[in-house]
């Protein structure tokens, strides 16, 4: 990027905090680390492989439900009306996020895993102890808890390391981004369509400063 773009860019327009590919394994170890029912492991490692592999929003992740995860054709579906609505006030296009067999993110073995295991007839994806669909908070409660417990202390866009604690369901978005340009060394425009920018441009003001990270 130009000194005349960096110039354009501030400090406060750029993801702030992010974890790299061997802390993510980390955070998916922690889910089986707990003394809680292995249902509820399976359900905790497949919310944060789902977020950090298909780069889900929050809204995104707890409205979404198990048929909009098609293993068997190696992708999610992201209808219009789980996606976040252009602030113009249009609505997006159905979009459908391939989901690579391969990754090292391990989506398809711990989506299929905790799929499995569920007995219920619930709609959601992620549900509750009780059988209810998982909140926003509650999401960020297993984020948060699984990176506590695992001592992960995310980079940060100053040079620095934050705190367990301070980790987010939207940094692992920001984390995808981080895998894709870093050490995927994918396009600008590969991380624009899996994250499902407006404008190539977001992607660009967010994310260019993990191209040389």
């Amino acid at each position: 990027m130009s000194s005349d773009t960096n110039s354009q860019v501030s400090n406060s327009d750029l993801a702030q905090l992010w974890i790299k590919p061997n802390q993510f394994s980390q955070l998916q170890g922690a889910a089986y680390e707990s003394g809680t029912h292995v249902h509820l492991q399976d359900r905790d490692h497949a919310l944060v492989t789902f977020l950090y592999d298909s780069g889900a929003r929050i809204n995104e992740a707890t409205s979404f439900n198990h048929s909009m995860v098609r293993l068997d054709d190696a992708e999610y579906y992201f209808p219009t009306h789980v996606q976040k609505q252009y602030p113009t006030g249009g609505s997006p296009s159905p979009a459908r996020i391939s989901i690579d067999p391969e990754s090292t993110t391990g989506a398809v073995a711990s989506l299929r895993r905790y799929l499995n295991r569920r007995d219920d007839e619930h709609d959601a994806l992620f549900i509750t102890q009780k059988g209810t669909r998982i909140t926003n908070q509650a999401a960020r409660n297993v984020v948060s808890k699984l990176a506590e417990r695992a001592g992960i202390q995310p980079y940060t866009v100053d040079g620095g390391r934050a705190d367990p604690s301070d980790l987010t369901p939207h940094h692992l978005r920001h984390s995808v981004a981080y895998r894709m340009l870093a050490e995927e060394n994918a396009r600008l425009v590969d991380v624009r369509n899996r994250l499902r920018h407006t404008s190539i441009t977001t992607t660009e003001r967010i994310y260019e400063h993990f191209r040389v990270a």
